[in-house]
């Protein structure tokens, strides 16, 4: 790590679907600001019980199991910070200010209403995300069956898709889309279709995803921040692209090998870490992923896995 960028562990405590957050003390760097509760790793200390540390003096809990959550490097004009975020699963106790500073906790929606520092944004990002995404296979001209075994997968708990018809026409693609976008809303899954923005309006999707090629099309973000953009990325020049127009997460691939990408640059394990850790945003880890992956993924440092064939229920 750079010797002039300051680790700073932070932990997403959460309980209840409410998550906790605190005020820094206005004498503070982004005095005033809310934040996730943390601080500075100290030497010789390693990013866990600096945040155990740091948990017990400043709110008085103890965390008694965490895991890596997201990496953010920030440069703001008077310093430079890498941000270790952690997700706590277990703690015990309850929540005071031991430093006099203000803390509560609020729903997802209110962490929104919320004034905080700039490098703690893709955080919120992060927790409005799941951990596993479905890429749909293309569906062919069998769009009815194509839907039946949609409803199985949609089933087993995915809560995020991206639908990709390479075959469909537009017409047919916009079809399929609302379709979708309707089985999506009753089991509480959100959308995200290829094309252009006016495509996500007409079918009410929650949001749009972009191609590599798309990506690099794209000199600003091309729909409004109240919707969800993803791209897809192999490199780090695409992920910085991403980053610039204001893209909210992206798919890194290729992982490992896949039967429909079987030429594809394999990145593996190591090149997806060395990747990830210089990004600025939420990282899905996409080639031949399924949900026994997680776990790598998330020591990786993504957001968790994409997937085609690894989320995809092929019976019906």
């Amino acid at each position: 790590m750079d010797e002039n960028r300051i680790h700073v562990v932070a932990a997403v405590l959460h309980r209840k679907h409410t998550f906790l957050i605190a005020k820094r003390p206005a004498h503070l760097h982004q005095g005033g600001l809310w934040e996730f509760p943390g601080g500075k790793v100290g030497n010789n200390e390693t990013a866990l019980d600096a945040l155990k540390r740091e948990i017990k003096e400043e709110v008085n809990l103890n965390i008694n199991r965490a895991r890596p959550f997201i990496q953010i490097k920030h440069d703001y004009a008077d310093k430079k910070i890498l941000l270790d975020v952690w997700l706590v699963e277990s703690f015990s106790g309850e929540a005071t200010g031991l430093e006099n500073q203000e803390v509560k906790w609020v729903s997802e929606d209110e962490l929104l209403q919320h004034e905080f520092p700039a490098a703690n944004h893709p955080i919120i990002t992060a927790l409005r995300l799941p951990p596993r995404c479905l890429i749909t296979p293309d569906p062919g001209k069998q769009t009815d069956f194509f839907l039946q075994k949609l409803v199985n997968t949609l089933i087993t708990g995915i809560d995020l898709i991206v639908l990709r018809a390479k075959s469909l026409d537009t017409h047919e693609y916009k079809n399929l889309a609302q379709k979708v976008n309707a089985l999506c809303a009753i089991y509480d899954s959100q959308l995200l279709v290829y094309g252009d923005a006016d495509l996500v309006e007409q079918v009410r999707a929650d949001g749009l995803h972009l191609s590599s090629h798309d990506l690099l099309a794209c000199k600003t973000r091309p729909i409004s921040p109240d919707k969800w953009l993803s791209a897809s990325c192999h490199t780090e020049y695409e992920i910085e692209h991403a980053e610039k127009i204001g893209v909210d997460f992206v798919f890194l691939s290729a992982v490992l090998e896949t039967n429909s990408h079987s030429d594809a640059f394999l990145l593996g394990w190591n090149g997806f870490q060395r990747l990830v850790a210089n990004a600025k945003i939420p990282v899905y880890a996409l080639g031949g992923m399924s949900t026994e992956h997680l776990p790598l993924a998330f020591d990786a440092g993504a957001q968790g896995i994409a997937g085609i064939s690894g989320l995809w229920i092929d019976s019906v």
